[in-house]
């Protein structure tokens, strides 16, 4: 999915692609994180949309969580829902003026549907004509005396040849007859299968010895591998919530989503995959072996005796051959059973492969075929063929037939085109009915009772804060309140922390998510995630990570999501959230939000060597960027050198004062409150870039930390530009 950025002036790319299904994207604040979050809001039309931008984006002004109204019928909606089934009736008269040009009932002079057939019957009559007479002709040469055709000759065969066609003279058809007739054979050349059967011997062994790890420890599974076998079977016939075929008990989602986790690991999955793989190749090997043939009539009788013996040794390894590949299919079907175990090694006597029985005939078929009269023969058939086809062409008329059959197509393809572009108008007015019910759709879910979400969201808050949320009514509304735990007690909810606000806020929108899963609409979801932990949440971090992680799994096997993308500006939440994904960068898409001051670069994190591993880490990149991005103020190359030293001393139990020693100007330089970049700049007069580089890498040198300043700054500073 491309999305434009044309008219979004804090980036500088005019579109970024979001070519994974989940998408992770990492930018300070101020890079444009909400900026691109509001513009997929408003952009993506087609979408449903969800966007968390924490506690304000899912309440209403009051500080109480978003209610629906339970009461009387909400004026408002209902006056949006009677506008849509006005526009949803005109639509529908459109459709069935058009659907009257195109349906089988209406026979009137208009309806493109009859005669659309009438056109297509006569096109496919006469082209079914001229088939015929391809077959008969065809058949006719197959059958001519002297034999000028193979006895596979077909009405394909036929046409080909009509591009060759030519009208012979009496003489020359006369010679062409007479040199057909005498004799000749002519032995084909075998294309015998190559095959290495040491190596293949030696492959599916290492196949048979292979084993995994079971990915997680189920103790009814374990070491007993037709218990895994028929776990696996029923994964593979229920869905969670079915009652199971053997003992009728329900499947619970929690088991279901065990069984998937065990069978669909990596490792799993890859011998599974590597004995499929062998197992098709052999059968395929076994079948090319099968094909070969050799036949006897293609020899003069002076060489039948040592065709014979070829042919014998020829069928004594064939059959060795499949003989032993069916060996090696046994045993790597019965591996397939035992991923868990080691398979016995097979000890069988490797079979010669067709090299000498190659050697043989060849020398064989170059024996038989030295003559040339068998190409002169060849060559006299195909003149005799084409002249046959050509006395055919010319008693059929054939040219002026195909030019009618053209004709009969064109008027055809003619009223198809209009009948697909009629049916292409009517599948568009039902699109516009189909968006149009699922915005009454939308507008109805907003009159849902939402009591079962503060079960919900008290659940997953239960061991970390001391209040339960108590949905009550009040006239025709919904509310939220705070509950005290301990005295039962009623708190507003505006009283509460940032952090206890944007928690339940989040765990609220997740929960919302799961129950408009249950609707059915024709629009695919696109779920944003802006910022979704703040400062103040770091109580509630593992919270937040277990259930992005369960929606990121969720989503790779939901159809109705179109993606998903979290943007954060936390090092230690992005880290947290995404250090454990397997195969990450090829699974995932990684952005990273770069901001020079003015603008923002996007740019696009393809292995672990570009991402960061730690905040120290993080801020390292952020420095090499502003070096290298033209027209960047120089304070900003200092804002971020003086938290790499704030985080270094620290680190290493150095004063700032030893640090900035034996540097001159660095302490003048770097030493400034962060929040005073206006008068920091000020002094910065004829103060390059480069020359902020070279100081704090004077700084680093002085305090052992040369190697230390060279692994996460290695640019060459006097290659770089200003």
């Amino acid at each position: 999915m491309r999305i434009d950025l044309e008219g979004v002036n804090i980036f500088k790319e005019n579109s970024v692609d979001l070519d994974k299904k989940v998408c992770f994207i990492f930018g300070n604040n101020g890079t444009g994180k909400s900026t691109l979050s509001n513009h997929l809001k408003e952009s993506l039309t087609n979408y449903d949309v969800r966007l968390f931008q924490g506690f304000k984006s899912v309440v209403n002004n009051n500080d109480e969580l978003n209610a629906v109204v339970l009461g009387e019928q909400n004026v408002d909606i209902d006056r949006q829902l009677k506008e849509i089934d006005i526009e949803i009736e005109r639509i529908n008269r459109d459709k069935i003026e058009k659907t009257r040009l195109i349906d089988p009932q209406y026979s009137d002079e208009e309806n493109i549907y009859h005669k659309k057939q009438k056109s297509q019957q006569e096109f496919e009559s006469f082209s079914n004509k001229i088939e015929k007479f391809y077959s008969q002709e065809a058949a006719r040469i197959k059958k001519y005396d002297p034999r000028i055709a193979k006895t596979s000759y077909d009405k394909n065969c036929f046409i080909h040849d009509i591009e060759f066609a030519r009208l012979l003279s009496e003489d020359d058809e006369k010679e062409s007859k007479n040199l057909i007739m005498s004799g000749e054979k002519n032995a084909p050349c075998i294309n015998f299968p190559k095959i290495d059967a040491r190596k293949e011997l030696d492959i599916v062994n290492n196949l048979l010895v292979k084993t995994v790890e079971e990915p997680i420890e189920i103790p009814r599974l374990k070491g007993n591998e037709d218990k895994r076998e028929f776990a696996k079977k029923g994964l593979q016939i229920h869905k969670a919530g079915d009652k199971c075929s053997f003992c009728g008990n329900e499947i619970m989602q929690e088991t279901f989503f065990q069984l998937e986790k065990y069978f669909s690991a990596e490792e799993i999955a890859k011998l599974e995959n590597e004995l499929k793989n062998k197992v098709e190749y052999l059968l395929r090997l076994k079948e090319e072996i099968e094909k070969v043939e050799m036949s006897i009539e293609n020899f003069y009788s002076s060489n039948f005796e040592e065709f014979g013996r070829i042919e014998k040794e020829f069928q004594d390894t064939k059959k060795e051959l499949l003989k032993f590949l069916n060996t090696l299919i046994d045993h790597i079907s019965n591996k397939q059973k035992k991923l868990f175990s080691k398979a016995e090694e097979i000890e069988i006597n490797i079979p010669n492969n067709f090299k000498k029985v190659k050697e043989d005939y060849d020398n064989l078929c170059k024996l038989n075929n030295s003559s040339d009269l068998a190409l002169k023969k060849l060559k006299a058939k195909e003149k005799l063929r084409f002249h046959e086809v050509k006395k055919s062409l010319s008693e059929y008329n054939y040219s002026e037939k195909l030019n009618e059959l053209e004709k009969r197509k064109n008027l055809y393809d003619e009223l198809k085109l209009k009948y697909d572009s009629v049916e292409d108008e009517i599948k568009k007015l039902q699109e516009k009915i189909d968006l149009l019910n699922v915005e009454k759709l939308e507008l109805k879910v907003k009159s849902k009772n939402e009591e079962k979400l503060a079960t919900e969201v008290n659940k997953l808050l239960g061991l970390y804060v001391n209040f339960n949320l108590v949905y009550f009514k009040h006239e025709q509304f919904g509310y939220y309140r705070v509950e005290s735990k301990i005295n039962k007690e009623i708190r507003d909810v505006k009283h509460l922390s940032k952090g206890e606000k944007n928690i339940i806020a989040f765990l609220y929108f997740i929960k919302k998510l799961e129950e408009v899963a249950d609707e059915k609409t024709n629009k695919k979801k696109i779920i944003v995630f802006d910022d979704p932990m703040t400062s103040n949440d770091n109580n509630m971090q593992y919270v937040m990570i277990e259930e992005l992680q369960s929606l990121i799994n969720r989503t790779q096997n939901d159809e109705n999501i179109e993606k998903l993308i979290i943007m954060t500006h936390n090092h230690h939440f992005y880290l947290n959230l995404t250090r454990y994904l397997k195969d990450r960068y090829n699974k995932y898409k990684f952005l990273r939000f770069n901001s020079d001051g003015n603008r923002t670069k996007i740019r696009e994190i393809k292995n672990s060597d570009e991402d960061f591993k730690s905040n120290y880490d993080a801020l390292w990149q952020d420095l090499k960027f502003v070096y290298e991005s033209e027209g960047v103020r120089p304070g900003l190359l200092c804002n971020i050198a003086r938290r790499i030293i704030d985080t270094f001393t620290k680190f290493n139990s150095i004063s700032k004062t030893k640090f900035y020693k034996n540097t001159k100007g660095a302490k003048k330089l770097f030493d400034v409150n962060s929040h005073e970049i206006e008068d920091f700049d000020a002094d910065l007069t004829g103060v390059s870039k480069k020359k902020i580089i070279k100081i704090l890498q004077h700084c680093f040198e002085k305090n052992n930390g040369s190697e230390h300043f060279k692994k996460y700054f290695p640019i060459e500073i006097d290659e770089m530009h200003e």
